[in-house]
């Protein structure tokens, strides 16, 4: 059966976790006692949301809650966004510095282009990051240039987006090492997968996928205090079902 994707509501979230589950088989020779460890099933991403019920501004995060579990009625998914692994408060006051985002501009509702034939001009807040994948010591890397110089870039567990266009969905890969700038602002940034391609370059960047809920959680109002749901998610795959329909009832 296709399943709905749903968008996550416009409540924050006051806890997040978001790791990887490999489950594996273990079995043991009955005459020399050796273990044997292999794969059981294949790899994906678990997350974990806690949302105060008094979190959104208007107090309508409890709401917003009870109205998603109707949508996934323990059928359908929801497609999230990694939150930072390492302290948040240092993604936020690293992302001026080391996010090169393009720029959009609108009127009246309808979205506006620069342009500058024969192709659209995008502006760019700071300047553009720009990537170049390769190996170095068995390793795969991305060598990121126009990055603040001399200083720490990126920390194991951040994740980094790369894109031909800033128009394309791009890929995202994890960082094994804490990498720092050079003088001139050039890193080596070791990865834990490779990216696909050259191209423009976003740090701190988040990872997404499509999850399912591991059963819809359940919190009791109290008087006078704020109340908490927790949500714990498993990955889904396309494969596993017959497709995916992205909806977003929140706009």
């Amino acid at each position: 059966m296709t399943i709905n994707v749903y968008t996550w509501p416009p409540v924050p979230v006051t806890g997040a976790e978001w790791t990887e589950d490999a489950p594996v088989q273990v079995s043991r020779s009955i005459t020399t006692g050796k273990d044997y460890t292999s794969a059981a099933q294949r790899k994906r991403r678990m997350a974990t949301l806690q949302v105060a019920a008094l979190g959104h501004p208007n107090n309508m995060g409890a709401g917003y809650v009870e109205v998603l579990k109707r949508f996934l009625a323990n059928i359908h998914a929801v497609r999230l966004y990694s939150f930072p692994i390492n302290w948040h408060l240092d993604a936020i006051r690293d992302r001026a510095a080391l996010e090169s985002m393009p720029l959009g501009w609108t009127s009246g509702g309808s979205e506006l282009t620069w342009t500058m034939p024969p192709e659209t001009l995008v502006w760019y807040s700071n300047v553009p990051l720009t990537g170049v994948v390769g190996t170095s010591g068995g390793w795969d890397i991305v060598t990121v240039s126009g990055l603040p110089a001399s200083r720490l870039v990126a920390r194991p567990g951040d994740f980094v987006k790369v894109q031909e266009d800033p128009a394309d969905t791009g890929a995202v890969a994890q960082v094994i090492a804490p990498s720092r700038s050079d003088a001139s602002g050039v890193a080596i940034v070791r990865l834990f997968s490779a990216l696909p391609y050259d191209g423009i370059i976003t740090m701190n960047a988040s990872d997404t996928g499509v999850f399912k809920p591991m059963g819809l959680p359940r919190s009791t109002q109290p008087v006078g205090a704020n109340w908490y749901y927790d949500w714990s998610f498993r990955e889904v795959f396309e494969d596993e079902v017959d497709g995916f329909v992205e909806v977003d009832p929140w706009s």
